[in-house]
């Protein structure tokens, strides 16, 4: 029960740090393009990369605060169904240039994000 509630705090926080991002970068209002989602799995592929190789490696992280960061604050700063929605609006549009860039991009930066996130954390670990 206590790891439930640590994911409901984690993901909390990831949900208002995407939404904070999204009024950061504007962008989507000017090129028609979801950058902001594409930042927001961009950072959580690297944060959780980071944090599960500092989890592992380096720190002693208890079980409910790993999944509070990883479950929790990196499921709810990523957004799987918000991607999945404006590549369809994109496709909706007639745009589908904009959106095989977004599909592609999301799928390649998401995984360099992740691996980046795998090094830095095994540089801090040593």
């Amino acid at each position: 029960m206590k790891e439930l509630i640590f994911i409901f705090a984690g993901g909390g926080l990831g949900s208002v740090s995407r939404y904070l991002l999204s009024l950061v970068i504007v962008s989507d209002r000017i090129a028609n393009f979801p950058l902001a989602t594409l930042t927001a799995n961009c950072l959580s592929s690297f944060i959780l990369g980071l944090l599960v190789t500092l989890g592992l490696e380096r720190f002693n992280i208890s079980e409910p605060v790993r999944l509070m960061l990883t479950v929790g604050f990196c499921g709810g700063f990523s957004t799987f169904s918000t991607f999945t929605a404006e590549s369809y609006q994109l496709m909706k549009d007639g745009n589908f240039t904009a959106m095989a860039i977004n599909i592609l991009l999301s799928v390649v930066l998401c995984l360099l994000f992740l691996v980046a996130g795998i090094m830095a954390g095994k540089q801090i670990g040593h």
